[in-house]
């Protein structure tokens, strides 16, 4: 991390106090002019969860009795772990599941819809971004599917080039982000990359969950003053935070207090530490009102000056106390008259949501293509996958062609012709449990993403399948078939060559289809593994290889038509063993032929082509059910 990164521009925005940082000019920025001042309101919300523990099942209270107003400004959550500060700015935020909600939130006075989470941004705690992308990709991925088609191209690059000069991001802009394994930008250059994702389409309300998490002290001050200077524009910026340094902790304007999921305070940061003293709590010279709070509502020890000069005990006062100590206030007394208001006046607006048809600013097919070329540049710069596929396949194909070289037609190449395209299917078929990951590494950045309207669940999946699972499956396949299938000495001929590659096509995207789907309807790779590994293996049984198909019983004959490799198989040999003969026959003066040893087999020859369809029918459907499983995914948290 270097000094420049985060300090690159004029410094002195920094140095301006608390009356000059809210005239920060609001005509130097294309945002600003688009900014329309927000108030929400929340009244008497109660977040309750099943929860199962130790075959129990029992409701978990998260919150209870909250309520207050968030204005434009820096709104802090604040609170002990676990004080329910989080669901607070989900709920919020409209990322919570609302079965489980009571109370009412409103925007500007009209209740919030279910959509508004697509109007306003959300910056989550962990730091989400594409890392095989520079910060600008990032930001123009982000503008060219946020902002709707109205706008420009030179207008989504003015939008872009303002947000990376106003988040201090101008030397590190065409610098990769970086990901576990690639080194990139730094971690405070890295959350202003988040945030700047966010303040593309320029909400109005901005919620960020614990923006300080994992940066270094002067390094949180930056993006927290860099978050003021948006607030500063007449935005309403709402963050939980644990335990600001002081110099982030007068940035506040307004403060939320949560202990046990009930608010001890909500009102203006700077008449937050009077409220206290009146309660009897003194801070001592030179603390930090943050530890001060954070001690307040963590230690039910901590006492009360009772006013008294006797040496006493002082009394004790509990969490519970504090709550009600807040309710029985002026301030609350105050902030309820609001929100009564508010609530009020609610009730002659129609409950009926209007929602727009078209929720997205991004038509399908443009969703496709940019999600399209992330996934091209994705695998261009982290080659890895597809490396590996290719060498994994050359060396295989190199030993299989060695096993098998120059196949001879006699009685022992018939046997050695099925042992060859049942190693190949095995090989093509479980190399496809690379496929379990494609959809595990992006799982947060699609969830996040979805989660703020960047795009259709379908577009997203279509453009993983055709520009991510099929090069994987496709490209390796080819050099594969070009490999084996002359150094084998196979029937020569066109049409034969393209059947091989067909049918090897095809069980490999049916392959890749079950592992798709397991891996989009479960969370554990593990868990996910297990679940590919064991029908591929009982597949191979009923592929008419190990076992003669004839002979299974009718209560496990049905068995054989689920499994990729006797479909795959059967047009395999039928594609190589329809019409040839075969001398040196076990039983003297008898000619064998492939004709024989298919009806022997149990192929018919004329489903060669039915067998294909079977396949790709199946695939198809596969990945139908992984791509109602991604819509069934639970996106809110």
């Amino acid at each position: 991390m270097t000094a420049v990164s985060l300090y690159d521009d004029d410094q002195t925005d920094y140095l301006i106090d608390d009356k000059e940082s809210r005239k920060i000019s609001r005509k130097s920025s294309t945002l600003s002019r688009e900014v329309t001042e927000t108030e929400l309101v929340y009244h008497d919300l109660e977040y309750v969860i099943p929860v199962k523990e130790k075959r129990k099942k029992f409701n978990k209270t998260i919150l209870t009795g909250c309520s207050g107003i968030m204005r434009p400004g820096l709104n802090a959550i604040m609170g002990p772990t676990g004080s329910g500060k989080t669901t607070l700015l989900d709920l919020l935020g409209g990322r919570k599941d609302k079965r489980f909600l009571k109370g009412h939130v409103f925007v500007n006075g009209i209740p919030q819809t279910s959509d508004f989470k697509l109007s306003s941004g959300f910056v989550v705690q962990d730091d989400v971004v594409m890392g095989t992308l520079t910060v600008r990709e990032n930001l123009y991925f982000s503008a060219n599917l946020r902002l709707p088609s109205t706008f420009s191209s030179s207008h989504r690059k003015d939008r872009v080039e303002t947000i990376i000069k106003d988040l201090q991001l101008t030397l590190c802009a065409d610098t990769l982000v970086g990901a576990q394994n690639r080194r990139g930008i730094s971690g405070g250059e890295r959350k202003r990359t988040c945030i700047g994702m966010e303040l593309v389409t320029s909400p109005n309300v901005l919620f960020l969950d614990e923006p300080t998490t994992g940066l270094d002290a002067s390094t949180a001050v930056v993006v927290m003053k860099l978050l003021r200077k948006q607030a500063a524009k007449g935005r309403t910026i709402i963050f939980s935070i644990h335990q600001p340094r002081y110099s982030i902790f007068k940035l506040f304007d307004n403060l939320t207090l949560l202990v046990k999921g009930q608010t001890v305070y909500n009102g203006d940061a700077k008449l937050s530490m009077s409220y206290f003293e009146s309660l009897g709590y003194m801070c001592e010279t030179f603390n930090n009102p943050a530890d001060f709070y954070m001690d307040v509502l963590s230690d039910e020890k901590m006492s009360v000056e009772d006013g008294s000069n006797t040496e006493e005990p002082v009394k004790k006062v509990s969490n519970e106390s504090l709550v009600k100590m807040y309710k029985n206030s002026d301030m609350h007394v105050k902030t309820m008259s609001e929100i009564k208001s508010v609530y009020d006046s609610s009730k002659y607006i129609d409950e009926v949501e209007v929602r727009n048809k078209n929720q997205y600013p991004s038509s399908f097919f443009r969703q496709i293509r940019f999600l399209s070329v992330r996934s091209m540049k994705n695998m261009v710069r982290d080659p890895r996958g597809l490396i590996s596929q290719l060498f994994v396949g050359v060396v295989n194909a190199a030993i299989t062609g060695a096993i098998y070289w120059r196949l001879k037609n006699d009685s022992a190449g018939i046997q050695n012709r099925e042992g060859l395209f049942y190693f190949i299917l095995m090989n093509q078929v479980f190399s496809n449990l690379s496929a379990i990951s494609i959809f595990y590494n992006e799982r947060p950045i699609f969830r996040n993403e979805c989660s703020n309207g960047y795009y259709r669940i379908s577009s997203y999946f279509l453009s993983k399948l055709f520009f991510d699972v099929l090069p994987l499956r496709i490209i390796p396949l080819i050099v594969f078939s070009l490999m084996v299938y002359f150094m084998t000495g196979l029937k020569l001929g066109v049409d034969n060559f393209f059947i091989f590659v067909v049918s090897l096509l095809t069980a490999n995207l049916t392959g890749s289809s079950i592992c798709i789907f397991v891996s989009s309807s479960t969370s554990n790779i593990a868990v996910a593994n297990l679940l590919v590994t064991l029908p591929f293996v009982f597949m191979q049984v009923f592929s008419g290889f190990l076992l003669n198909l004839a002979s299974i019983t009718k209560v496990l004959r049905w068995l054989q038509y689920l499994s990729i490799f006797r479909y795959s198989l059967a047009s395999l040999e039928i594609n190589e063993l329809k019409g040839m003969t075969f001398s040196d026959c076990p039983t003297k003066n008898q000619t064998c032929t492939g004709d024989q040893h298919l009806e022997k087999q149990g192929f018919d020859s004329t489903f060669l082509w039915l067998n294909q369809v079977i396949l790709i029918s199946a695939a198809s459907f596969l990945y139908f059910l992984a791509y109602l499983q991604l819509r069934r995914m639970k996106k809110t948290v």
